[in-house]
């Protein structure tokens, strides 16, 4: 595909699958963390003193919390990606191509390693919810924007990557002027977990709030989310500003899927 001439647009999705489970890669990315002293995420005596009970993960696999092996597998499939990610580039930089064409590259979500006793996706928490996002233009010079966005803002920011007219049903925005600027802290963002629980995150805080318990976390001086400063002074107005972006009305959830063999 990269390598054939072309008189018209091109456009490739490429799922690169690791490092989602099973962890299962060619020994030769295992070997490169034999000699790796690998540290497990600690939590720190007592977390869950001040974290509301209902927001607390499910503790999925807490039998490993402490123990390397996990992160040895997910750091060894991480490695694999990330090897097969520079082949596709490769291929690209050495394509006619190479010098028209926009590269994005992001996952589906994050992963906890131990993280507040759980291994696993399904939290509103920073390490569920936060996930690489990468946009290349050719020519472009490397900025790092730190900054709340969506994965929602990716196709909008395509649209005018490309030239192409703008889309008024889409939910998401385009990027391009946050990354002019490089900051943009006020600008919040929703993770859904249900109808009545959500989480906002802008450039400092990450707000969970459910039908009967809230937390605020400020990453400036807590960003592994520890300390729940929801009832402290000076939290009201934080609170108030984030709540702003949450729906005014619950939101039905998607039907549960029906596996084929109940049918």
């Amino acid at each position: 595909q990269l390598e054939a001439s072309r008189d018209e647009p091109l456009f490739l999705a490429v799922g690169i699958y690791r490092p989602h489970m099973p962890w299962f890669v060619p020994d030769a990315f295992y070997d490169q963390y034999d000699t790796v002293e690998i540290r497990p995420p600690m939590n720190p005596e007592g977390w869950k003193k001040n974290i509301p009970k209902s927001l607390l993960p499910s503790l999925r696999f807490k039998e490993f919390v402490g123990k390397p092996g996990p992160s040895r597998g997910y750091a060894a499939c991480i490695s694999y990606a990330d090897f097969e990610l520079g082949r596709l580039m490769k291929g690209l930089e050495n394509s006619p191509i190479a010098d028209n064409t926009i590269v994005v590259v992001w996952t589906d979500h994050g992963w906890h390693l131990g993280e507040k006793e759980h291994y696993s996706k399904f939290t509103l928490w920073e390490e569920s919810t936060r996930v690489p996002l990468l946009v290349l233009k050719p020519g472009a010079k490397p900025k790092k924007v730190d900054t709340a966005v969506s994965l929602v803002d990716v196709y909008p920011t395509l649209l005018a990557l490309a030239g192409l007219p703008e889309n008024k049903d889409n939910d998401g925005q385009n990027l391009l002027p946050i990354i002019e600027a490089e900051t943009d802290l006020n600008r919040a963002i929703v993770t859904s977990k249900s109808e009545k629980y959500h989480a906002v995150r802008d450039g400092r805080y990450r707000y969970l709030k459910s039908a009967n318990a809230e937390a605020l976390f400020d990453h400036f001086d807590d960003p592994r989310e520890f300390n729940n400063i929801a009832n402290n002074p000076g939290s009201a107005a934080i609170i108030e500003r984030l709540s702003k972006a949450l729906p005014a009305a619950p939101i039905p959830s998607m039907p549960k899927r029906i596996k084929p063999n109940a049918l």
